[in-house]
């Protein structure tokens, strides 16, 4: 049986501030510098050895990185210098779900004493219990890391097979087909140039439910996204709202399934997502909705995604860059054949369905770590139940 003790996280270990290093005094290297906001730059030196945890001490308040080599802490950090015969890994769960900002003493800037965090009590079990802890969350992440790469790789996939086809004009059949000389470049005998806004319907803030259609949503409330949670994927897939608006016929807005967004303004500009269900959203993003011949679903999709940069690059805007509704529609692409389109969505949508299926698995995956690791740090729940609940969630 496990045994608990209670004590002050100074019992547990030791944090430490980081030290100063600027970005001119940065070296090229291999070891990560971790700021508050984790791994944003590296350095030729390391002033800790791994493993380690480090948190935020200033600005992100709390955050909670694991190290499993060496690395530079940051002065925006605090770092664990000793673990006092604790395990490592279970440390850096313990710190992450102690919720620390909330213990912010900074007057103008958010800040974390060491001194007053060595002082919160914590309930803390065995060395052995501790491994077994840190081991059942650590397998929760590997999961999700694992299925983080299966979605990198069918999104490589994905853009490889549009490039190939709609940028190289390798597609298939291609070896037959004649490329011609046209005014704006080659394209292939069959193919023509074409601007988006003749081959999708933009609309630029939805349309408006009637009092019938209303009923639709029996809690009265609908879908509801801003640009910043445009993660060039399906909103809404997973199940989960990213939050909601009470239903208004005069002031909402509705994008029907399968619309396209683009982001306009600011740093998300071209940043793009597909309504999974019927949604709304504030006039900072577009919807497109292509006219199913010439241009379908995922066909418009990567070719906006392929677009990014360019749209970044015609950007206009003091205060803030943005791109207008009428440049979005005025933009020039190739357009092929039907068949090829129709094709083109055929082969590509089980990529984005697979996708779906494994986001929506990690959302699962994340929901049960959040929920176990406060109960598993705290004693609340036992170790054996949550091997249990791992075994059922593998």
């Amino acid at each position: 049986m496990s045994r608990w003790h209670e004590c002050t996280l100074g019992d547990v270990l030791t944090l430490q501030r980081g030290f100063d290093i600027t970005k001119a005094a940065q070296v090229e290297g291999s070891v990560p510098v971790v700021s508050s906001s984790g791994i944003n730059s590296s350095h030729n030196a390391a002033m800790v050895e791994g493993p380690g945890v480090v948190i935020g001490r200033k600005g992100s308040l709390g955050t909670c990185f694991f190290l499993d080599r060496a690395f530079w802490p940051h002065d925006t950090t605090l770092w664990v210098k000793d673990f006092k015969g604790n395990d490592p890994k279970y440390c850096y769960y313990l710190l992450g779900g102690m919720d620390l900002a909330k213990h912010d003493v900074g007057a103008a800037n958010p800040t974390l004493n060491r001194n007053h965090v060595h002082l919160l009590r914590v309930s803390v079990p065995d060395v052995d219990t501790q491994r077994r802890i840190a081991s059942i969350l650590g397998a929760y992440d590997d999961l999700i890391e694992v299925n983080q790469r299966r979605i990198a790789v069918l999104e490589k996939m994905a853009r490889g097979l549009f490039e190939e086809w709609f940028v190289r004009f390798r597609f298939p059949g291609y070896g037959e087909v004649p490329v011609l000389d046209t005014p704006d470049g080659q394209l292939p005998k069959g193919w023509a140039w074409g601007t988006i806004g003749e081959v999708s319907q933009i609309i630029k803030s939805g349309s408006t439910p009637s009092r019938k259609e209303r009923t639709y949503w029996e809690d009265g409330v609908l879908e509801w996204f801003t640009t910043g949670e445009l993660n060039n994927s399906f909103l809404f897939s997973a199940n989960e709202r990213v939050s909601k608006i009470a239903v208004d016929a005069n002031k909402v807005r509705v994008f029907p399934v399968g619309t396209v967004f683009i982001a306009l303004y600011g740093a998300t500009i071209g940043a793009l997502g597909v309504a999974a269900v019927e949604c709304s959203s504030n006039q900072a993003a577009l919807g497109l909705v292509p006219d199913g011949v010439r241009m379908r679903r995922w066909q418009l999709f990567h070719t906006l995604a392929h677009l990014k940069d360019w749209f970044i690059s015609v950007g206009q805007g003091a205060a803030q860059q943005n791109i207008s509704k009428e440049k979005v529609a005025a933009t020039r692409v190739a357009l092929p054949p039907a068949r090829i389109s129709e094709l083109f969505d055929r082969v590509a949508a089980p990529l984005w369905e697979l996708r779906s299926v494994v986001e929506r698995q990690n959302s699962h995956l994340s929901a049960s770590r959040d929920l176990l690791l406060p109960r598993l740090i705290s004693g609340q729940l036992s170790v054996t139940h949550a091997e249990r609940e791992l075994e059922r969630a593998a």
